[in-house]
């Protein structure tokens, strides 16, 4: 059910923005994720990402086939179990634009766990601060749910495949301008064992919502993740 109330809320936003101004990007979204634990629950997640965009468009025209590197990320997280459900961390992303601009971005978040029977439900609050050179200050408010299903059985157990599904909601300031933003993302994952899975997905994003040009992002995801 929550997966088809996404599904209609992003159609319903891109309908919305049918006559508007619209700029579309298709590309390759990579990420290296790996979680280091240490004594008392606190864990360090260091994630590596980078984005390269192929095909470009704006409304009423074709799309062009066009290889572009956009960026790299690397992000460090340490957090917190504060127990079973509750989780805060704080962190930093340095960013590698395709100009050669780097750009800096602290990060502070707070997490819980729901369970619903079998569902799981991961909730994300998280607020940023981004800045660099040639970079206005901007600041968010994102919140991101997200969930995931075995394929086989109750749990996703070691050499099985699941399904992923998320969703997210950014709000941002920078200057006087105030903007929104909106993600989804419906992967299918595999199970290696308890340290090491992998995932590919399509990820979609709506940047610039309240702008009058809207930008629409569209990444075929492929992720690794490694616990030590």
């Amino acid at each position: 059910m929550r997966v088809k109330i996404i599904l209609i809320l992003v159609i319903s936003l891109t309908s919305i923005n049918t006559f508007a101004q619209n700029e579309y990007k298709l590309g390759l979204l990579t990420q290296i994720n790996t979680d280091i634990s240490f004594e008392k629950k606190w864990k360090l997640n260091a994630k590596l990402e980078n984005r390269q965009i192929f095909y470009e468009g704006i409304t009423g025209m074709p799309m062009n086939l066009q290889y572009e590197y956009e960026r790299s990320d690397i992000e460090l997280v340490l957090t917190k179990k504060l127990n079973s459900i509750h989780t805060v961390g704080a962190g930093y992303l340095g960013r590698r634009k395709e100009n050669g601009d780097i750009i800096h971005r602290f990060i502070q978040q707070y997490a819980l766990v729901q369970k619903t029977g079998n569902i799981r439900l991961a909730h994300r609050f998280r607020t940023d601060e981004t800045f660099g050179k040639n970079e206005d200050f901007r600041f968010r408010l994102r919140y991101r749910i997200s969930t995931d299903k075995a394929l086989e059985g109750q749990t996703i157990d070691e050499k099985e495949f699941y399904l992923k599904f998320s969703n997210e909601y950014l709000g941002s300031l920078k200057k006087n301008d105030v903007n929104f933003e909106i993600r989804g993302l419906a992967a299918l994952g595999y199970n290696i064992n308890d340290s090491n899975k992998i995932e590919a997905g399509l990820d979609y994003r709506m940047e610039e919502m309240l702008s009058e040009t809207k930008t629409h992002l569209g990444w075929l995801n492929l992720s690794w993740y490694y616990s030590f």
